[in-house]
């Protein structure tokens, strides 16, 4: 007994609880198998990283120039170029989803890399995707510093230079902010959705208002109902964590402690 609160009877109510989830395979596998399912699922299906970025290139001016342009992009490893004849209408391509981007080398550009204006070339990116043609304008920043550097064959360094640095994921690897990010998720529908649903469902049965009319604290009812769930939350958080640290290879920097602690909260 603590503060008018009998454990004992919480203890009950928790009792009867696990025995409703342990009769219901539908909550029973919501709490367990759906950690796994979405963890399986954001873990290998979705991917952040754009790479072998589709490029058609319209070239132009088949010069020796133009070629060393396009090993930029190749090289880059971002792009995967197909050289195709010049067209008349170049925005056709990006209209049939052929190519996330086009690059058109008009001719005249590798005579025009030696004139006071430079040689300039056209980068159309399809807009569909937001997300992917952001990336790749920021791609192009790099590949624009590279082919001037190897066309001018000095590395070409601005006044101010800006380095971005991620201390926890340097290599941007999408698992590292997907499946951590599942914790909560989970978490959240587990605590949340199950004892909402079990909640809902003793009430429609008529279980609740029984319960109500016998001298049971409220906070009985609390503590007997979360319990459980509470249980199946962390046995749901544990199995997230073995499956991020052993099969996708996410590292822990932190305190178990305080993680632990959070996760009850």
């Amino acid at each position: 007994m603590i503060g008018g609160i009998n454990l004992q009877r919480a203890r009950s109510i928790a009792v009867k609880e696990v025995r409703h989830i342990l009769r219901d395979p539908f909550t029973l596998g919501l709490a367990l198998g759906l950690p796994l399912l979405m963890v399986m699922f954001f873990g290998l299906a979705m991917d952040f990283s754009v790479r072998d970025i589709g490029l058609t290139a319209y070239d132009g001016d088949q010069s020796r120039a133009s070629r060393e342009l396009l090993e930029v992009f190749e090289s880059s490893g971002y792009f995967h170029v197909q050289v195709r004849p010049m067209a008349l209408d170049v925005s056709q391509t990006l209209n049939s989803n052929q190519a996330k981007a086009v690059l058109v080398i008009n001719p005249g550009f590798g005579r025009d890399l030696d004139s006071p204006g430079g040689a300039t070339a056209q980068v159309l990116i399809d807009g569909a995707d937001n997300s992917v043609a952001g990336v790749i304008s920021g791609y192009l920043a790099g590949i624009q510093a590279a082919a001037s550097g190897r066309f001018t064959g000095r590395k070409m360094e601005p006044p101010v230079v800006l380095k971005t640095r991620f201390l926890f994921n340097p290599e941007l690897t999408s698992r590292w902010f997907t499946v951590p990010g599942l914790s909560a998720v989970v978490l959240a529908i587990i605590s949340i959705l199950l004892t909402a649903l079990t909640v809902a469902r003793e009430w429609e049965n008529g279980s609740m208002e029984r319960l109500l009319s016998t001298p049971v604290h409220p906070f009985e009812i609390i503590i007997g109902k979360l319990a459980p769930y509470l249980v199946l939350g962390l046995a749901a958080l544990g199995l997230i964590y073995v499956l991020a640290r052993f099969y996708f290879g996410v590292p822990f920097v932190g305190s178990h402690l305080v993680f632990a602690v959070g996760a009850c909260l």
